[in-house]
């Protein structure tokens, strides 16, 4: 009989799985990845507020594989695990240690516990982040009631500026010639800016990876196109809530 059949049959007899599940991962996973240090689960009866396992996977930030894809990819896989042998959600945190011989690693549990609720999501937006991971943020668009609505639960911090600018991309790209005029598709009067240099300018159009802008200048009036990356986050921030509306009205 292999693992994942020796747990499922406990599982009849267990009501605290935090132990089988830590077992499960040690062989499976912590086993399998020296940058992993190791796992910690925590019991729903710890924190009222959630009612579903929370699993800290210790990750050595300077080990041979720490990027933030392949931790994501590591998550995707003990997330996968759990739910195969004991058909159950999980909550997911990320811990980054020095090394996996570094005291942060061996820290007390219920220190790891207080510090990710000073950073973490509420229930509904752990819930839905899950969703997202497992069903892209658009189904989960389409679920939650539409971009706007999404935003709206997630916050003005669930996306940093790298992400809006991507999004904005790939809501743009739905559309004919991946171009949206301010005006006649946005519903909006255009939108002034100024340059770092002081010449004043308009958004006309969005692109998928750049804005069509009217400059004005001392030499006089031309039109452009302007990266993303050079705008401030105010209008970057203006513009995906332009363009989420009009996504949310059309699909």
């Amino acid at each position: 009989m292999n693992l994942q059949e020796s747990i499922r049959r406990i599982l009849r007899e267990e009501r605290n799985h935090s132990k089988l599940i830590v077992k499960l991962l040690n062989r499976l996973v912590v086993s399998k990845y020296e940058d992993v240090c190791k796992i910690e689960v925590v019991h729903p009866s710890v924190d009222s507020d959630y009612d579903f396992y929370r699993v800290f996977v210790y990750f050595n930030q300077h080990g041979k594989n720490g990027t933030k894809y392949w931790e994501e990819n590591i998550l995707d896989e003990v997330w996968q695990y759990v739910y195969d042998t004991f058909g159950i959600s999980i909550a997911l945190h990320s811990v980054r240690v020095i090394s996996c011989d570094d005291d942060n690693s061996n820290m007390n549990i219920q220190e790891n516990i207080r510090r990710v609720l000073r950073e973490e999501m509420s229930p509904r937006q752990e819930k839905i982040s899950f969703m997202i991971r497992k069903l892209g943020i658009f189904r989960t668009a389409k679920i939650t009631g539409g971009f706007k609505r999404l935003l709206d639960i997630m916050g003005k911090d669930f996306l940093d500026k790298e992400s809006k600018i991507e999004l904005i991309g790939d809501i743009v790209d739905l559309f004919i010639n991946g171009y949206l005029s301010v005006i006649s598709d946005l519903n909006s009067n255009i939108i002034p800016f100024t340059m770092e240099d002081g010449n004043k300018g308009y958004i006309e159009a969005v692109k998928s990876k750049r804005i069509i802008a009217t400059i004005s200048g001392v030499g006089g009036s031309y039109k452009t196109n302007i990266d993303y990356k050079y705008f401030p986050d105010d209008l970057i921030d203006k513009i995906l809530s332009m363009v989420v509306d009009h996504y949310d009205a059309k699909f």
